[in-house]
């Protein structure tokens, strides 16, 4: 960095200029005007340009310039600005940014703003803020040049509190990307599910017990919080691969949606312990961790110590009481998430078990996959007697190789103003291939879990595998 004494005049540019013109000094007293920064984590440059644009709407005559000329491949700080020799005026630079789900907004990514705070003249620098021997940025700087020192502090003050205020990632549901460093270096944003509740089938009693754990909590935070009440709450559903874990978990978030979502699974799991140090931000928040199972058997030492689920559970320990939090963990195998549940007590409030559907519910998840359909089934029990020990995906895929079958028979199946008929002809024939005895790695993916027969069976349920994503 150049020192300003090496110059026995003051160094001119137009930069300069226009920087002493707007706080109404001259050149020579423009080094002595207080500058202060605010830096801010740079995941969050776009929750700063929503802070900045609204000063630029209330500030009469506020301008925003960009410069031409740098230092080096980082933007200079604003006392380099000031002692640059024919520094110019140049375009803004903006970089897109996400906001939301496929949604992007143009946010300054070097650039000086000028306006006015309280009637007094100010000045902000924006730009991007390298440490040593990092090539990636960790901080986004406002530098904020004023006259007086109490209405800089007062102007921060404030564009911290919209910086919160405008957030975009509050209600949204985000997937984190870590540099290399370990950091947050991008905020993704994902769709948010939308599942109705006549579209979640349990058997009775199930669903009322989940939302009054997971969402009733949350719609009586504040009067439980006042009462000394905790709020953070951890939910378990374990059951087998294919009973609509995952499913009850969109239900849930489309119930919730001032929530902000994260979902994590396999090696995501570590990144836990950077969500919960944002978390105090984000509330109220779900924290979803799929298949805890696959990572609870792992014994290894993770960097931190300890095994990655004892360390979920201590991040889950370490989030405050009183803030709207939920946890939601799911597992195939309940046997192996037993011991650690049991070592750290606390941390898991409530366990509901997601059991194979009964025929009640397997009649019920017939008809709801047969929305869009014509269904012109003469024996529906004995489908239902059929799909004894098969799981909610299972039905899903029935449906839909039972629809391609009666497509394939139709006179027009591209013709989409038809509804597409299926019979019970339909049914049986994907039936006989879903069950063949002589595919048993078919049926293990669709989520069969023997017995099973392939003719008019009796009802049977033992443990089996299957795919936790099909959903229901």
């Amino acid at each position: 960095m150049t020192d300003i004494t090496e110059y026995e005049t003051k160094p001119t540019s137009e930069v300069r200029d226009l920087i002493a013109s707007h706080l109404e000094v001259n050149n020579d007293s423009l080094d002595d005007i207080p500058t202060i920064s605010g830096q801010f984590i740079k995941w969050r440059k776009v929750s700063v340009q929503a802070a900045i644009e609204a000063f630029i709407t209330e500030s009469e005559g506020a301008c925003v310039y960009g410069i031409r000329k740098s230092l080096g491949p980082a933007a200079p700080t604003f006392s380099e600005l000031l002692i640059t020799p024919d520094q110019q005026l140049g375009p803004v630079s903006y970089v897109n940014l996400a906001n939301g789900f496929q949604s992007q907004h143009p946010c300054i990514n070097v650039g000086l703003v000028t306006g006015y705070w309280k009637r007094e003249p100010i000045v902000v620098w924006l730009h991007d803020l390298f440490e040593v021997f990092n090539s990636n940025p960790r901080y986004f700087v406002a530098e904020v040049c004023c006259q007086s020192m109490e209405s800089i502090n007062d102007f921060l003050d404030v564009l911290r509190q919209r910086v919160s205020e405008y957030d975009p990632y509050r209600g949204k549901s985000l997937r984190l990307q870590l540099d290399s460093a370990g950091d947050i270096d991008t905020v993704h944003f994902e769709a948010k599910p939308e599942v109705k509740r006549n579209d979640v089938i349990l058997p009775p009693g199930v669903l009322d017990s989940i939302e009054d754990h997971a969402i009733e909590v949350g719609k009586q935070a504040d009067r439980l919080r006042a009462a000394g009440q905790h709020l953070k709450r951890g939910l378990l559903l374990y059951g087998p691969p294919g009973t609509g874990k995952t499913h009850v978990i969109r239900y849930l978030t489309s119930q919730m949606p001032e929530a902000t979502l994260f979902v994590l699974s396999g090696s995501e799991l570590s990144k836990i312990k950077k969500i919960s140090s944002i978390l105090a931000e984000l509330t109220p928040a779900i924290v979803v961790f799929e298949d805890v199972d696959l990572i609870a058997e792992d014994r290894e030492e993770t960097s931190e110590g300890g095994s990655t689920l004892f360390n979920l559970l201590d991040a889950m320990e370490g989030v405050a009481e009183d803030m709207d939090v939920l946890f939601i963990c799911t597992t195939n195998r309940l046997e192996v998430m037993e011991p650690a549940i049991a070592s750290r007590p606390g941390r898991i409030d409530q366990a509901v078990e997601l059991a194979l559907p009964d025929a009640n519910c397997r009649n019920e998840l017939l008809r709801l996959y047969s929305s869009g359909l014509r269904l012109n089934v003469q024996d529906p029990d004995t489908i239902v007697d059929r799909t004894s020990g098969v799981t909610s995906s299972f039905i899903k895929e029935l449906m839909r190789r039972a629809a391609l079958i009666a497509l394939g028979e139709s006179g027009d199946p591209n013709d989409s103003d038809v509804p597409i008929t299926v019979s019970d002809m339909h049914l049986s024939k994907s039936l006989d291939f879903m069950l063949d005895p002589d595919q048993p790695l078919t049926k293990s993916l669709l989520g069969v879990h023997e017995p099973v027969d392939t003719g008019n069976m009796k009802r049977g349920k033992t443990r089996g595998v299957g795919t936790s994503w099909c959903g229901i």
